[in-house]
This record gives C-alpha cells, sequence and structure tokens, in this order.
C-alpha cells in the first residue's frame, strides 16, 4: 500500500498547529513527497528512494567529498547550495500557506470540543479509505492522535487491535519496539548523525545540519516509536541549545543525549544534559573559572 500521502500529511502536521487536517493538508502532499523523496509501506517498511550515496539524501544534489574540489565543482557546489536553500524555504513558504488556511478557520472544526455531537473521522489524504469510526470522541483514536505525530490507518488498526491500555504499554515500551530498519536507513544515507565530534569537526557544518534536520522529520514521520519521537520533540524544546552557537556539537547532543534519554526519567535525562559538550557550551561552561564561575547551568537548573 502506497504510504507517500499519509505519511507527507503526518510530515507536515508536525509544523501545522498539531492539528488533524488531513482534508486541507492533502492539497500539499505531493510538494512534500516530491521535496523528500518517494516513500513506500509507512513506518511497517520505510524504505525511501534517497538516490545512492554521492547525492544529498534529500535533494538529489551532489554531496560534497574531501577531493580538491576543481572551479566546475565549486560552481556546481553553490548551485547545489543556492537550490537547497530555494527548496527549503519553498517548503516553509507551503507551511505558512497551510497556517494561513487553517487560521482561518474555527478551532472547533480542526479540534472539535467536547460535548459536541459526532464528526466524521477525514479521509486517508490521497483517496484511501477512512477508518470505520465516524465518532471524532473515539478514546482509542484520541489516544492514537495524543501519542503520534498524526495517525494513519496502520496506526489505527494497530490501536485496534490491541486495545487503549494495551497499544499505550506499548508506544511507552518504546525500547521494545523493533525500529531497526528506519535507524539503519538513517545511518546510512545520513551518515553525519552517526559521526563522533572529531569526525564532525572535519565535515561542512551545513551539510551536517542539514543531516540532522533531514533525520529528525524522517524519524518523525515513519519510526515505529512514534511517543518517543514526540518526547524528543518536547525535550528538545525544553533543553534549548542554539547551532549558531555550538555548531556540529549538537548532532551529538541529539543522538546521545535526548533521544537516548527522552524516554527515561527526568533526573537520569538531565545529568546526561550536564554531561553534554553542547549544553556547557550554549551556557558558557567552557569559560567558567574559579574564583568567579559562571552560573548560567546553574540558573538554568534552578
Amino acid at each position: 500500500m502506497d504510504r507517500g500521502p499519509d505519511a507527507s500529511a503526518r510530515f507536515l502536521r508536525c509544523f501545522v498547529l498539531g492539528a488533524d487536517c488531513h482534508e486541507r493538508l492533502s492539497k500539499v502532499s505531493d510538494f512534500i513527497r516530491s521535496e523528500f523523496g518517494t516513500l513506500t509501506e509507512g513506518r511497517q517498511n520505510p524504505t525511501v528512494l534517497l538516490h545512492d550515496g554521492t547525492t544529498h539524501p534529500t535533494t538529489g544534489l551532489p554531496m560534497q567529498t574531501h577531493d580538491e574540489p576543481s572551479a566546475i565543482d565549486q560552481d556546481q557546489a553553490l548551485d547545489a547550495r543556492e537550490t537547497r536553500r530555494s527548496s527549503r524555504r519553498r517548503f516553509f513558504t507551503m507551511g505558512a500557506t497551510a497556517v494561513a488556511a487553517i487560521a482561518g478557520t474555527s478551532i472547533a472544526q480542526a479540534q472539535p470540543p467536547r460535548g459536541k455531537g459526532p464528526r466524521p473521522f477525514p479521509a486517508t489524504p490521497g483517496g484511501g479509505k477512512p477508518d470505520a469510526s465516524t465518532e471524532w470522541k473515539d478514546p482509542v483514536l484520541r489516544l492514537v492522535r495524543r501519542l503520534t505525530l498524526g495517525l494513519t490507518a496502520d496506526d489505527v488498526a494497530q490501536a485496534r487491535q490491541l486495545g487503549y491500555a494495551g497499544y499505550l504499554d506499548y508506544q511507552l515500551k518504546s525500547e521494545l519496539i523493533d525500529d531497526s530498519a528506519m535507524e539503519n536507513l538513517v545511518a546510512q544515507r545520513l551518515p553525519m548523525t552517526t559521526m563522533t565530534p572529531a569526525q564532525l569537526a572535519l565535515v561542512d557544518a551545513g551539510e551536517a545540519y542539514a543531516q540532522l534536520q533531514d533525520a529528525a522529520l524522517f524519524r518523525a514521520a515513519f519510526s515505529k516509536r512514534q511517543l518517543a519521537q514526540r518526547m524528543v520533540e518536547f525535550w528538545t524544546d525544553h533543553f534549548t541549545i542554539s547551532l549558531n552557537k555550538v555548531g556540529v556539537l549538537k548532532v551529538g547532543d541529539d543522538r546521545d543525549v535526548i533521544r537516548a534519554n527522552a524516554m527515561t526519567t527526568f533526573p537520569q535525562l538531565l545529568k546526561a544534559t550536564s554531561q553534554s559538550a553542547a549544553m556547557l557550551v550554549y551556557l558558557d561552561q567552557n569559560q567558567s573559572r574559579t574564583p568567579t564561575p559562571n552560573q548560567n547551568y546553574a540558573r538554568e537548573i534552578m
């Protein structure tokens, strides 16, 4: 079953109010698919045509090599960067258009208030069949929406099979969910997300940022560990770090601190952030000296 439209709608809902807006988002799903490759089988088999190792996994543009570039190569690299900037600008422009369309609609249409009558469950973008339920108040559907970054037909079917408590327990025990196919694909196509700080210091920072962002969005759309992805988003916002200040150190922080501890306890996550090179640089602990230590990190904890 082609899961591209489902994935595209999920992808946009990460940016557009977190609402269930299938009908409106279906109009821009084709654009998203064109930006992020052809997706098949959704989270059950997250195979994506990301070109070969010589091209950028998102845009299909030539990847940077470590060979001495010729004048032609330099021109092509500049054109590639401009194309990528344009591509990302077009994406966020389209997202802003979707926001504007939703802003003109009452909140009740995006998320019906409690106590209202039944509303039909929106059809899957791209002409798929709607869920059998016609009640927006259905507790299973509401649970799936809360735990995921946008429910799909497969999510609903699994939740119906496991039941409310069973599906909640399934997502809470994310370490038991086999997500290896998706993670292997991310590691293969976005290799900078697996590099050490020493390795990252030798690569193009802009490309490292792009791969980090692409990996986050790909996981949000296709990971079976949907609750874990929501928690990664939450804790990334909570333990804010500026890319402009810490540079490629954020790649390791995302992998080894936030993602590794997103589903653990807060004390464990807090301890991990205290040992994060990116966090220490962001809060100026690399400049802290006696007898007047820098208090930025201490104030943040308090």
